[in-house]
């Protein structure tokens, strides 16, 4: 009976139960409330939370807040009766700006060799340019069907961050910096 029990358990525990149920460290919460909080942001980690969940109702399996080109956004993966949803939220207005469903059978990270007109090397500079520092990985992988190169790179003040570049385009993605503790 207790192996059972302890089966069963596990099982909840790993499959989670409830409606918003969510996986998230609470480093990861506490860090983005303080981001949040620092940079003066409208819309706290608690608010995204119930923006997106009105939007979708299911698991929050992962939420952080990054810095982009255009300003600071939550982005969130909900899983709703086996589906994950990508949501992007705007951290000033509460403005849903990305929704859409995630279909992982489709994108096994491989690339479509068609797409890549940029070699790693020109990838390499143009996330340099971004970021100055030293590349510390690199990797050519489908991110969401597009082809892409993302860089780690330790900057020269020592902070971190991950840069993707468009491997069709050879244009920035994305740049996300990792938080110093």
């Amino acid at each position: 009976m207790k192996k059972t029990a302890a089966i069963l358990t596990g099982a909840l525990i790993v499959g989670g139960i409830g409606v918003g149920s969510q996986f998230i460290t609470p480093g990861d919460k506490a860090q983005a409330e303080k981001t949040a909080e620092e940079q003066n942001l409208k819309i706290s980690y608690e608010k995204a939370k119930e923006i997106v969940l009105k939007e979708k109702k299911g698991s929050i399996s992962e939420m952080e807040l990054e810095q982009e080109a255009d300003g600071w956004v939550y982005e969130a993966e909900v899983k709703s009766k086996g589906i994950e949803y990508d949501f992007t939220i705007n951290a000033d207005t509460g403005e849903v700006t990305k929704m859409h469903e995630d279909d992982d059978s489709s994108d096994d990270g491989s690339v479509n060799q068609d797409e890549v007109k940029v070699t790693m090397e020109e990838a390499k500079k143009a996330a340099l340019k971004e970021v100055k520092g030293k590349v510390t990985e690199a990797e050519l992988e489908s991110d969401d069907g597009q082809a892409v190169y993302k860089f780690e790179i330790v900057a020269e003040d020592g902070r971190e961050a991950e840069v993707e570049i468009s491997a069709e385009s050879g244009e920035t993605v994305k740049t996300e910096w990792e938080d110093k503790d």
